[in-house]
């Protein structure tokens, strides 16, 4: 399956992350310099056990931040570049759902949020690259029917997607950790899962987000730090309905690539160029969502 997935153009390699319930989290790679590529990378294993996918992000100077949870309480780990992962932290609290973490790209300041037992959107934060000063839970509110998902921009800008009441989509951001976050901000109703988001120009404000919508999925557009939202579109028909986001990645300026189970329970490729769909069945039978994150770097 790995060898027939089609890139795009400036894509050097791909890199998949594995979550093994029992074992805990681990990280590995894959070469794809060519379609004939095969795994070099070593797994390595950061923590566990786990019960709940771990959310991993990483700032342009290399700062990585992980978190899952173990029994509803939420750890996390932190590296800087190439230097050893520090100790696990326990930031407490009682997750329904599983984190979802963000870091901006350029401060290393980050935000870990999760579903609480109430179904509001509840928060901790890092304001400084350190990351020795994690802030105590706070509360967002709302009614969550999904985990969330959060996004950063540059310069400690971060929005934040729920699914809510009637299957609707709601945001809140906030520009500045020091700042206040807006009030939510409803999206319009129909989906059956939380959005991916990808930016293909950093630092401009901007993000493309796909979601489903119970057996089609759909893109819009956020614009100005998520001011201003577009209303959906289908772009590819037929994908499962067992609730679950797309895996996407951007490419370059003007294409990206999703990936999403089927309804037959195969591998989809949808990829855009110039907010133009095209659709590429990838085979296999899987039993859980793909995933694909990518350095397009160099």
């Amino acid at each position: 399956l790995l060898n027939n997935i089609k890139k795009g153009n400036n894509m050097k390699w791909v890199s998949l992350v594995r979550y093994l319930a029992p074992l805990g989290v681990v990280l590995g790679g894959m070469s794809a310099q060519s379609a004939l590529a095969e795994w070099n990378g070593v797994w390595h294993h950061i923590h566990g056990p786990v019960k709940v996918g771990a959310s991993c992000v990483q700032d342009s100077a290399g700062r990585q931040l992980c978190a899952s949870h173990h029994d509803h309480v939420l750890e996390s780990r932190r590296a800087s570049g190439t230097a050893s992962w520090n100790q696990v932290n326990n930031l407490g609290g009682v997750a329904t759902s599983e984190v979802s973490c963000a870091i901006s790209p350029n401060k290393g300041s980050a935000v870990c949020a999760v579903r609480g037992t109430d179904n509001a959107l509840w928060i901790r934060t890092i304001a400084d690259a350190s990351g020795n000063a994690w802030t105590n839970w706070r509360s967002l509110g709302g009614g969550l029917t999904s985990a969330p998902r959060c996004y950063a921009f540059a310069d400690d800008r971060f929005i934040c997607y729920v699914r809510g009441d009637q299957n609707g989509l709601f945001h809140r951001t906030v520009n500045g950790l020091h700042s206040e976050w807006t009030s939510w901000a409803a999206l319009g109703g129909g989906a059956s899962s939380p959005p991916e988001c990808v930016t293909r120009q950093p630092g401009s404000g901007s993000l493309d987000c796909f979601v489903q919508g119970h057996d089609k999925l759909f893109h819009f557009a956020t614009a100005d730090f998520g001011r201003t939202h577009t209303g959906y579109r289908e772009i590819a028909p037929n994908i499962s309905t067992v609730p679950a986001p797309p895996s996407c990645i951007a490419l370059n300026a003007t294409s990206m690539d999703c990936y999403v189970r089927a309804a037959d329970n195969s591998v989809m490729q949808v990829y855009m160029e110039n907010n133009n769909p095209r659709i590429w069945p990838q085979g296999g039978i899987i039993t859980s969502p793909p995933v694909v994150v990518g350095d397009l770097t160099n």
